[in-house]
């Protein structure tokens, strides 16, 4: 998970550098969080979903 924070931090870091002209690549980079994010956060979930319904 610390290289995807890494990783996160990076990508953030470019997109602070960018001028305004270049902000229509922010909203990529902004996905591209998301997903790191949404993946991490999956994978923290109990794998087994459906022991959890029954």
């Amino acid at each position: 998970m610390e290289e995807d924070i890494a990783e996160i931090k990076k990508i953030l870091e470019s997109t602070i550098k960018k001028s305004d002209h270049e902000l229509g690549s922010m909203e990529k980079d902004i996905a591209d969080i998301k997903k790191i994010l949404l993946e991490q956060i999956n994978a923290s979930k109990p794998q087994n979903k459906n022991d959890t319904n029954q």
